[in-house]
């Protein structure tokens, strides 16, 4: 029978480097928009996607640092993308951090059901993430920048 223990911290790091490399285009396309149009929502916007990409990064290390003993390579996040994502990136970006909460927790709670034992490290970056990524919509929230999001009852 295979080890799959360390198969929830690899998909978990997949999902975070994927979250990561959206937030470096989004932040990239907030910055243009900021040098073309200084404003407060484009400064708050790109200073939520910097610390939800910087915070999603301190996750992913810690997870790694969590392979107990195990060889573990380093899930580089994709290259950002030559052309800023389509759409207002402050909206993008409202959107981004609300799904990839959503796409994390179903991940997590996927985890915990299989083998909440085996899938420890996991299931507590997820939680981690998640905090993360919730902290920056809040962000967003605050500014008058994204809409509430409606509650989701387990």
């Amino acid at each position: 029978m295979p080890n799959d223990t360390l198969a929830g911290p690899a998909v978990v790091r997949t999902q975070l480097a994927r979250v990561r490399a959206e937030l470096t285009g989004l932040a990239a396309a907030l910055q243009a928009r900021l040098a073309a149009q200084p404003g407060a929502a484009a400064a708050e916007a790109l200073a939520a996607a910097r610390a939800a990409e910087q915070g999603l990064a301190r996750v992913e290390a810690w997870l790694a640092a969590c392979a107990r003993g195990a060889a573990v390579e380093a899930v580089p996040a994709e290259p950002p993308r030559a052309e800023p994502p389509a759409g207002d990136p402050v909206a993008r970006l409202a959107t981004l951090l609300a799904a990839s909460s959503e796409v994390l927790d179903a991940v997590g709670e996927r985890l915990e059901a299989a083998d909440p034992i085996a899938h420890f490290d996991a299931v507590q970056a997820v939680g981690l993430a998640t905090a993360v990524l919730e902290a920056s919509f809040q962000r967003l929230l605050r500014a008058g920048l994204a809409a509430p999001r409606p509650l989701r009852w387990h």
